[in-house]
């Protein structure tokens, strides 16, 4: 599982990620797998959990993340936009063996207009959270 470690302070935004892609038994499947997105070179966006969003397990998470972020201006439009489009891509993704763990986490942080550090997090590692959990 990846550790995602972000850092605001009122001058910058430090993300750090591993890069290590495990198979549910733990072994290695990919050590240099991008976690880390940026978004208008104001946010970076890190996430865990699923590798691949789609059902086809073609597009890999990461460059999902960056196309969904970058038709939206701002922080909270693209926040919003991302937390529905999440929610919905999960909902398409088949149910049974190998489809056991759903999880998703996103950290979003960065600066706009406003000069003040933004940070969102949009996650379904909590039963309450705003996108579906699994759903088997």
């Amino acid at each position: 599982m990846t550790l995602i470690q972000t850092v605001t302070t009122d001058d910058l935004v430090i993300q750090v990620a591993d890069r290590r892609l495990s198979r549910p038994d733990g072994s290695v499947f990919d050590d240099d797998y991008t976690k880390l997105v940026c978004w208008n070179t104001s946010f970076t966006v890190g996430f865990t959990g699923l590798a691949r969003i789609d059902p086809a397990q073609k597009k890999s998470t990461s460059e999902w993340l960056a196309e969904t972020r970058c038709a939206y201006a701002s922080f909270e439009d693209g926040v919003d936009a991302l937390r529905y489009w999440a929610s919905g891509q999960i909902g398409q993704l088949p149910t049974g063996k190998g489809w056991e763990d759903k999880r998703l986490g996103i950290i979003i942080a960065g600066f706009d207009r406003r000069r003040i550090p933004l940070v969102a997090e949009i996650s379904n590692f909590d039963p309450e959270a705003p996108i579906p959990a699994n759903q088997n």
